[in-house]
């Protein structure tokens, strides 16, 4: 499992180096440790191997940019949209072992394609 509160401090950090770069004629973004920031660690699918971890990965992206955007021509996930489409944190049903089993087969037949048209 993952440190919450290293995890925070580098959102903490990032949204404060965000701010700078962004809004430079702002004065700068101070985030202490009195702000909280909802750390939310729901109850995941989990790897059972060493070798799956870019797979879980690409599976969440692909979850969470499906029920984000769903079928919209841009990605632009809102307050609102988190609101309303992950208020139940029921993420350990988003996906199960056979659909990291069939995108490991998806990914694997992918990267052979790519590579045979590189050869070309």
């Amino acid at each position: 499992m993952h440190n919450a509160s290293a995890i925070e401090k580098r959102i903490r950090l990032w949204l404060q180096e965000e701010w700078r770069v962004r809004k430079p004629e702002k004065p700068p973004l101070v985030l202490t440790r009195q702000l909280q920031l909802k750390i939310v660690a729901p109850s995941v699918p989990a790897q059972t191997n060493s070798c799956d971890c870019g797979v879980f990965l690409l599976r969440y992206a692909q979850e969470f940019l499906s029920r984000a955007a769903g079928d919209a021509p841009t990605i632009r996930v809102t307050e609102r949209d988190v609101a309303t489409k992950f208020t139940d944190h029921a993420v350990g049903a988003w996906f199960g072992s056979g659909d990291i089993a069939r995108m490991r087969v998806e990914l694997k037949a992918l990267a052979q394609t790519l590579a045979d048209q590189a050869m070309l």
